[in-house]
């Protein structure tokens, strides 16, 4: 299969939004749902398309929780699931040099509220180094399983693998 380039891009972003980046695009519902990073908010944010080429203002679906000690300077590189009618969202908090992987859940998708003050991925290992971030979660026969990178904060330079059974708590692979 070779694909085309379309003729229109970019189909997302510009100066009036600023940085968006780290998308995750899934079909919800008959609608094209992006998720995305949106560094200008420093949170992360949706916008819905009919057709995958045109896209709705976004709205911001978690920004950074300023009283947190390991999220508090930015979240991005969310991964968003509809599982059960309830909306689940891992993502990456950022403070202090060091990153994280935090959960929230939404009942509508765009209104997230974090289930835990905590994040559920922390740094344990020494491959590890300064950070877990970029979940990508996927859902099957009860498990989740999460890929995620991890190393350096601005360049992660492996990737893992956990799983769980609740979204929440994870058993990472050796």
């Amino acid at each position: 299969m070779l694909f085309e380039k379309n003729p229109d891009n970019p189909i997302f972003g510009g100066p009036e939004l600023g940085v968006c980046f780290d998308v995750y695009v899934t079909k919800t519902d008959g609608k094209y749902r992006m998720d995305f990073s949106w560094r200008t908010e420093r949170s992360l944010a949706v916008t819905f398309s009919d057709d995958g080429v045109h896209w709705s203002y976004p709205e911001i679906t978690l920004p950074p929780e300023e009283s947190s000690d390991w999220e508090c300077e930015r979240v991005n590189r969310d991964c968003v699931l509809k599982i059960g009618g309830v909306y689940k969202m891992w993502y990456t908090g950022q403070a202090h040099g060091n990153s994280y992987i935090g959960y929230a859940e939404s009942d509508d998708g765009i209104h997230f509220r974090r289930v835990q003050k905590d994040p559920v991925m922390v740094l344990e290992t020494d491959f590890e180094k300064e950070s877990v971030m970029n979940p990508c979660v996927l859902y099957e026969n009860g498990v989740y399983r999460m890929w995620y990178a991890a190393g350096e904060t601005y360049e992660p330079n492996v990737l893992c693998y956990a799983e769980s059974g609740d979204g929440i708590h994870w058993t990472k692979s050796a």
